[in-house]
């Protein structure tokens, strides 16, 4: 799966106005899953070492010197943290004259915070308040949903990772990785 998967990702979150609550320098890590003609997304899973390196470089390339990772913590009911500890400090340590701050996402159920456009924010973890993480709680979608004919060789089955936007064009959405 190439690219491709990513634009038809995009043009459905902004279609459906998924993250349109924030602002377009807030980037949500989503781990795609295509399986037999369906999908399924998720935000609160699926990050790896992998994935970490190129959000690190994405980060380092970005020209916001101040980056905010919302993050889930164990502290709160239901929740483990995410991303992990060990891929955290990898995160954190990645400075690179950047200032990079830890949110912890208040306990479920409440929602995430739009940020300042002045920072780069970067979402691991389920928001409440938002549409497009509640797609995980739901059935896997057929491709159809996305306009994507079922037997359309590309599409193969696999877990994709992205870093999204609520910006259809924008050259800024990432796939971060392909398992």
């Amino acid at each position: 799966m190439d690219v491709n998967l990513g634009n038809t990702l995009r043009k459905f979150i902004v279609s459906k106005k998924y993250l349109e609550k924030y602002n377009s320098n807030v980037y949500t890590h989503t781990c795609v899953i295509v399986r037999d003609g369906k999908i399924r997304i998720q935000t609160n899973a699926g990050l790896d070492k992998k994935g970490v390196s190129v959000i690190n470089n994405f980060i380092n390339k970005s020209e916001f010197e101040n980056i905010i990772l919302s993050v889930r913590t164990s502290k709160e009911p239901f929740s483990d943290n995410y991303p992990s500890d060990n891929l955290l400090r990898q995160l954190l340590n990645n400075r690179n004259n950047k200032n990079i701050v830890l949110f912890n996402q208040e306990p479920w159920p409440e929602p995430v915070p739009n940020f300042s456009n002045s920072n780069l924010v970067i979402r691991f973890g389920f928001d409440e308040g938002c549409e497009f993480d509640k797609l995980q709680l739901e059935e896997p979608l057929p491709l159809s949903e996305f306009g994507i004919q079922a037997d359309t060789p590309k599409y193969q089955n696999g877990i994709y990772h992205y870093l999204v936007n609520n910006q259809e064009d924008s050259i800024n959405n990432k796939k971060i990785n392909t398992i």
